[in-house]
């Protein structure tokens, strides 16, 4: 996973081989044009990093739009499990499209959800590699995402819970 840190941020730290930090910030998005088509890139940008000693942790809390019809299926292994993206605004008429997976009765609910509706978000950032088959052969990749521990529907217009 990229992280943009300010220069100036990570010249002041002290960080040698080992070193825990944590990073708190935003987690972004931008769409990355290829030879081979498009590719959307997940970072995060450092808003402050510190040297910590604590446990890991890895929480990611947001509220955005979904943007694309949900997903809705079963793992092999019979897990409900929703695939939605949601595109979160920051300042300055940017949009992350964020892709987010929510799991069980969640998944449920946002299924049946429709691209223009809001929801308030709660999980963890993770990584998972898959098999991209091409005409040139196949190619392991990772994909980014969030993973929702909890999900709340807002109203439009007021981005409160209804």
């Amino acid at each position: 996973l990229q992280i943009v840190v300010p220069e100036q941020t990570l010249n002041a730290l002290e960080i040698s081989d080992g070193s825990m930090i944590e990073v708190m910030g935003q987690v972004r998005s931008f769409n990355s044009r290829q030879e081979t088509g498009r590719k959307l890139i997940i970072s995060v940008f450092a808003e402050a990093v510190e040297i910590c000693d604590g446990d890991p942790a890895n929480e990611v809390e947001l509220i955005g739009t979904i943007c694309k019809d949900p997903i809705y299926r079963r793992t092999p292994l019979g897990r409900e499990i929703c695939d939605v993206m949601l595109a979160v605004n920051r300042p300055y008429r940017r949009t992350d499209y964020l892709p987010c997976i929510l799991w069980g009765k969640t998944a449920q609910e946002v299924a049946r959800k429709t691209v223009g509706a809001r929801i308030h978000l709660a999980g963890r950032l993770q990584s998972r590699e898959y098999i991209k088959v091409l005409d040139t052969g196949s190619e392991r990749r990772t994909a980014y995402e969030i993973s929702a521990i909890s999900a709340c529907m807002l109203d439009t217009e007021t981005d409160e819970a209804p």
